[in-house]
């Protein structure tokens, strides 16, 4: 095993330092904004770090631009009033908490970006979703308090699409408008081959959702080639030579 760790060493110092440093720059950058929410259209993050535009009709759907919304209409003009119905379900159960409807949009915006900047998380939901992917899973993500940025307090749970509509667990959580919100996500979603479908939650101390967010995500190549290679290294090699080569890569780029 000893010639596998340093094979390598040997093929990572061969890489051009340029490109790891441009590397190191775009993750720095993504992980200090916080938020890498996409266009719903042609999933890419908006240029010059312009804001996303929501759909006017359902305001769920976010695009880079007005053309993006027009061409993904014949899509999204299946789920538009679907979404429509549970945002305003989501927003009645605010006001009847005490909440400012004007207020909705930045507190869902804020919450999502928390999630985001929690460290490790995303990748740790795309690695489950990833494990999981022949069931067409759910990812569900509870918080109970944003009053630790580590996120100590969250919960990732992975519910089968078999499930949503015989779990009583699922039954009891989610309203009927919101089921049919998610079911018509994850169509869509599926349309698109996209990889899984999500939920950001936090909650009341009572348990009820304070702040749903669904949503859908693909596999991009990175999670792809990591969770492979994980699989490969872990199945190949031995405990101690393993933590050799993350002891390599953490001191040789600690970014």
């Amino acid at each position: 095993m000893d010639s596998m760790r340093h094979d390598l060493r040997d093929a990572l110092d061969e890489v051009h330092s340029e490109a790891i440093q441009t590397t190191v720059a775009v993750a720095a950058e993504e992980q200090s904004s916080g938020d890498s929410r996409i266009c719903e259209k042609c999933e890419s993050p908006p240029a010059n770090k312009d804001k996303l535009r929501y759909c006017g009709r359902c305001a769920v759907m976010q695009y880079c631009s007005k053309q993006c919304a027009r061409d993904d209409w014949p899509e999204h003009k299946l789920v538009c009033e679907t979404f429509r119905k549970a945002r305003a379900e989501a927003l009645a159960d605010h006001e009847a908490r005490g909440g400012r409807i004007q207020d909705y949009n930045q507190m869902e915006r804020d919450v999502e970006s928390w999630f985001h900047a929690v460290p490790g998380l995303i990748s740790e939901m795309l690695l489950l979703a990833w494990a999981h992917r022949g069931e067409s899973p759910l990812i569900r993500t509870i918080a109970t308090s944003q009053s630790d940025a580590d996120g100590s307090d969250i919960r990732l749970e992975m519910i089968p699409r078999s499930f949503w509509d015989e779990d009583p667990r699922f039954l009891e959580t989610y309203t009927d408008s919101v089921r049919k919100q998610l079911q018509q996500l994850y169509d869509y979603a599926s349309n698109r081959k996209t990889g899984f479908v999500y939920a950001f939650e936090t909650t009341y101390p009572d348990g009820k959702p304070n702040v749903s967010i669904l949503s859908s995500s693909s596999f991009g190549n990175k999670i792809i080639r990591g969770a492979g290679i994980a699989e490969a290294l872990t199945s190949a090699t031995k405990a101690e030579d393993l933590a050799a080569a993350f002891a390599w890569f953490e001191n040789t780029y600690p970014s």
